[in-house]
């Protein structure tokens, strides 16, 4: 199958619930037309087959990332013409057949675009430091094996550092007194058993690497552009994003932010051709996407799901936990606006690798015992990553584009919602806050939606163009 026409196929069978939840999220790519037309003129239709073609949905979503990268003519993710693009995946903690699979996948999302903030921002801001570390030590004496006898040692030693350590830890957890214990070579329950053992070492090498990463500033301006979800047939689900980043969208961001009319303007579209058209969309679309209004203004749209499940047939509880997932859908879409033209970040990432190889003898520290020889070979690697995030922005200005309840075939319940930014909806508020009439603005006719295809495909809608950035 060609990368740039792959799709992955799936139908709902009568076999499992899996299969109806399969997903394939593939868009094809198509030639460029005057310089990058809407990805939407690229789109073909999901053809029906197996859903069992999905074997592992990180690989898929591999491919997933191949076909948008070519839809936009980009070689790799990274920098071109001034644009930063960055893609990332997240496996959900719960697989599709779980109830909290929906928390789950919002969960996904926001570590997915945490990958992408953290990667921008360690480009913008992003400062190094290496330590590298070499240890060698060799002991080729004649008697380097040996290992002679102390004095002998009475078990009463034993029991004597014991109770010096009780003497001194009366306060402290048996739990660290037992550690204590043990660093002398006494086991706390057999005190008198304890016979402690005694190590030389011949031969020793040690080398280590440590490189850190650290950076801090704004993550103002990063917009998704696509997402999608891709669930096998073993119900893992896999959420995969694809980011922008530029000089056009950080102006985007400031504007907005300062609650002031952009200088920068597009290709200006009527809204609701941002509405999900099908189940797919639904539950695809997640974080802001960067458009233009009808007024060609820019306009942020932020797209975000809550789920709930519902507890019997107690109408009153079901109720309310149907309202909270409305309102966490909410929130959640407005926090996104709000990160997207106001959010600061901090990211640390420490990596430590190398190796040691070490020969040693050791023998029991009682009369008549053996020494014995060993060789310990370790390769180190350890990593420790952080990152903080914090945004903070005034609310006027967003209103809901659009917001349904849906179930998929697997029974979980989703509240969908798309928020919306828009200078023209600042303007109106403020208006109201003053007191001020103003003649409402012309609208456009809406733009023509496109077929739906309620195949269960769960392919966030494309509404991107590059001149958008």
């Amino acid at each position: 199958m060609k990368a740039s026409t792959s799709m992955v196929k799936l139908a709902k069978t009568s076999s499992a619930l899996l299969a109806a939840l399969a997903v394939a999220a593939f868009p094809a790519a198509a030639e460029e037309q005057n310089n990058a037309e809407e990805l939407n003129d690229a789109e073909e239709q999901v053809a029906l087959s197996d859903p069992n073609v999905i074997e592992d949905s990180t690989d898929s979503i591999g491919e997933w990332e191949e076909s948008v990268r070519k839809a936009f003519n980009l070689s790799d993710w990274g920098e071109h013409d001034g644009k930063i693009f960055a893609f990332a995946s997240q496996t959900t903690a719960f697989p599709a057949t779980d109830p909290q699979f929906g928390n789950a996948l919002s969960a996904a999302f926001e570590l997915a675009m945490l990958q992408i903030q953290e990667e921008v921002t360690m480009i913008r801001f992003g400062r190094q430091t290496i330590d590298k570390a070499r240890e060698f030590y060799s002991d080729e004496s004649s008697l380097a094996r040996e290992i002679p006898l102390d004095a002998p040692i009475s078990k009463a030693t034993y029991a004597e550092k014991a109770f010096a350590i009780l003497d001194k830890t009366l306060d402290v957890a048996d739990a660290r007194l037992d550690k204590e214990l043990r660093e002398l070579g006494v086991e706390p329950k057999t005190v008198e058993a304890a016979t402690p053992k005694q190590k030389k070492i011949l031969f020793m090498e040690n080398f280590t690497k440590q490189m850190a990463k650290s950076a801090a500033g704004d993550i103002a301006g990063i917009f998704p552009i696509q997402s999608t979800v891709v669930i096998d047939k073993n119900g893992n689900a896999t959420l995969g994003v694809v980011a922008v980043f530029s000089p056009k969208t950080v102006q985007v961001a400031r504007d907005v932010a300062a609650q002031r009319r952009s200088l920068v303007t597009g290709k200006g579209r009527d809204l609701s051709c941002m509405v999900p058209k099908d189940m797919g969309e639904k539950l695809g679309n997640f974080g802001t996407r960067l458009v233009y209004d009808e007024n060609g203004d820019p306009a942020i749209v932020s797209y975000a799901v809550a789920a709930y499940i519902p507890d019997g047939d107690d109408a009153f509880i079901n109720a309310t936990r149907k309202t909270n997932a409305r309102k966490k859908a909410i929130d959640l879409a407005d926090a996104q606006i709000a990160e997207s033209v106001s959010g600061q970040m901090s990211v640390r990432n420490a990596r430590e690798t190398g190796q040691s190889v070490e020969k040693f003898v050791e023998r029991e520290l009682k009369a008549g015992s053996l020494s014995t020889e060993r060789v310990v070979k370790n390769m180190v690697e350890t990593v420790h990553q952080y990152s903080k995030s914090h945004a903070e922005q005034k609310m006027q200005g967003i209103s809901t584009l659009t917001s349904t309840f849906f179930t998929i075939p697997s029974g979980q319940q989703f509240y969908a919602v798309a928020r919306v930014w828009k200078f023209s909806t600042l303007k109106a508020v403020e208006a109201i806050n003053n007191g001020v009439y103003e003649n409402p603005v012309r609208k456009v006719a809406p733009a023509a939606k496109p077929a739906g295809n309620n195949s269960g495909v769960f392919q966030g809608g494309k509404y991107n163009s590059l001149e958008d950035f």
